[in-house]
């Protein structure tokens, strides 16, 4: 018989998570509530299941914190879940089932409950025992480190995020296990401390997260990320593939990985790398390994020591090395090193750059990794509004007055050799169709709406857009989230070009309480009804009035008066007609 998979997902920090697609599920009739002792959960039961066929099962946990142990369907929008079903679009690579639980605080009191919700997906409809997957961010993660130490011998693979284990690490030490952690993270600190423990118990003591060593934990850690790294985890990264690629038929999988030479050392071109690598399977052999460079298999061992001669190519040369076990099960380690060669700039020119609309382009290079850009000279800036990041991309909401404006990129590569290039960046009149935002005040910048993207400017990357509801693409004024104690006597300042749609997305709750509409808001807008943005755990209604060209002036959220937690933001669009 066929075998198919569970998934568990267990998501925490201060609650949801961002989704990709602006659909939810709200009016999918796959979905039902259901209860069982006091725990009670949403289920997703997945359509067209063939008769005989055994299927997986998602089990989700979300963040902390909720004012009642009601389930709901706004516990079913965080990307752990949503990424096992295409992002809202409904439709599953593998179709599943979901268990969206609920909580007010913690997970432990509803585990027994959460498993025998399982168990009853198993022998009443068509789960399959033999891949069961649990994911969680924060809080979940968490519950998802918590429910594989408790139950070690129950899941396929986990994928917990932003937390750090508390348990021991010799009993779950067998399990597949992808962790993700954004760098600045507090509640993961341990982690990569954590991670390295197991694996030292698994024969590598290595525990960065800079390369897939093929020893369990796999983790991945996401630079200039603090706690709220579940939608870069998700969105960029094929955590659903990687799951399902993994089977609970208690048969543990082989190790593998690379004892020397060190990661990304560097040779001179047309050198030849002497590769050595371990690999051992706890319950049973390892029958070869096959070495892969840059996607090419080059070679199968078969018997130890597991040596080679690789001849490199220039620049980084990617490894990949697949262990089998006597019993088919493989694991994979994956490899940098690098052949030195001169850097090179790739991109050739600039598109344009219109006024009052978002650009962003990313300068494409070639070296040894990692390569660094800035601006040669910074006496020749970019033009107002845009920015270079060190990782090449350039992006912004030009400023300028329409012309051409020279700059000149640098790219530095891991071995600090350099090359430059000198672009011609043509800023031009902004669409017809656009509003131009200028003169704005304080703590507030431009962006644009969209899933991912952040609606406050205090760079907590824990709060952005999971549900936008028809709004992406309009112009997005972030603002300053913590002035929400601003009253009526603190304005939120700015000039537009033309008339404009003007909408303000105001809280109306949080994952603890609700909140009221200042006077001015209700008095001089209208609500948009039927009309909800999402970011995170944070709701927004949205209220609207045509704002003239000129000057616009809006007073605070009075934080104080409304009970609001974070400040309102504002989008635009221009006037029809």
């Amino acid at each position: 018989m066929r075998h198919f998979s569970f998934l568990v997902f267990v998501s925490t920090s201060c609650c949801l998570l961002p989704v990709l697609r602006g659909i939810d599920y709200r009016g999918f009739p796959e979905w039902s509530h259901q209860t069982l002792g006091d725990s009670e959960y949403m289920l997703y039961r997945p359509k067209n299941l063939e008769p005989g066929k055994r299927y997986p099962i998602a089990l989700f946990m979300h963040g902390c914190c909720g004012q009642d142990d009601h389930a709901t369907l706004r516990n079913a929008v965080d990307p752990p879940v949503r990424m096992w079903h295409n992002w809202g679009a409904n439709t599953q690579k593998v179709p599943t089932y979901i268990i969206s639980g609920a909580t007010s605080r913690g997970w432990e009191q509803h585990f027994d409950n959460l498993i025998a919700a399982i168990e009853k997906l198993i022998k009443e409809e068509q789960g399959d025992r033999q891949r069961i997957y649990v994911t969680g961010f924060s809080m979940g993660g968490r519950g998802t480190w918590d429910i594989i130490n408790q139950y070690p011998n129950y899941f396929a693979a986990a994928l917990p995020m932003g937390m750090d284990f508390r348990g021991d690490h010799d009993t779950i030490r067998h399990i597949p296990v992808w962790t993700n952690r954004g760098e600045t993270g507090w509640y993961s600190q341990k982690l990569e401390q954590d991670v390295a423990t197991i694996r030292a118990l698994n024969g590598d003591p290595r525990g960065g997260a800079d390369f897939v060593t093929g020893v369990f934990p796999r983790i991945t850690q996401f630079p200039g990320v603090g706690h709220g790294v579940q939608w870069v985890a998700a969105s960029t990264q094929d955590l659903t593939g990687w799951a399902y690629s993994k089977i609970n038929d208690g048969n543990h999988y082989p190790q593998i990985y690379f004892v020397s030479p060190d990661y990304r050392a560097l040779y001179h071109p047309g050198d030849s790398a002497e590769i050595e690598l371990d690999a051992h399977d706890d319950d049973g052999s390892i029958d070869r390994i096959e070495i892969f460079l840059n996607g090419d298999l080059k070679t199968t061992l078969k018997t130890e020591p597991f040596k080679m001669q690789l001849k490199l190519v220039s620049g980084d040369n990617f490894l990949r090395a697949v262990a089998y076990d006597n019993r088919g099960k493989t694991n994979a380690a994956e490899y940098v090193l690098q052949s030195d060669v001169v850097p090179e700039i790739r991109t050739r020119q600039m598109p344009v750059f219109r006024r009052g609309e978002l650009t962003e382009v990313q300068i494409e290079s070639t070296g040894n990794a990692p390569l660094t850009f800035k601006l040669a000279d910074a006496s020749d800036p970019l033009p107002d509004g845009l920015e270079l990041s060190a990782s090449g991309l350039l992006s912004g909401f030009p400023t300028e007055d329409p012309g051409t404006y020279t700059i000149k990129v640098v790219v530095e590569d891991a071995q600090h050799d350099l090359v430059y290039r000198i672009f011609q960046i043509q800023v031009a009149e902004k669409k017809p169709n656009r509003v131009y935002v200028d003169n704005l005040q304080g703590n507030n910048r431009l962006a644009e709406v969209r899933l991912g993207e952040m609606p406050f400017t205090d760079h907590n990357t824990e709060v952005n857009f999971s549900g936008v509801d028809g709004f992406e693409g309009l112009t997005l004024i972030q603002t300053d989230a913590t002035r929400s104690n601003d009253n009526s006597s603190r304005q939120l300042q700015f000039r537009i070009d033309t008339d404009a749609d003007l909408y303000i997305a105001y809280e109306n709750c949080n994952f603890s309480q609700h909140s009221t509409i200042p006077d001015w808001l209700e008095s001089d807008f209208e609500k948009v009804e039927g009309k909800e943005i999402v970011a995170q755990y944070f709701y927004f209604d949205v209220f609207h009035k045509v704002a003239k060209k000129g000057n616009v002036s809006i007073p605070g959220a009075n934080a104080e008066k409304n009970g609001v937690s974070k400040n309102y933001f504002v989008m635009l669009k221009k006037l029809d007609g």
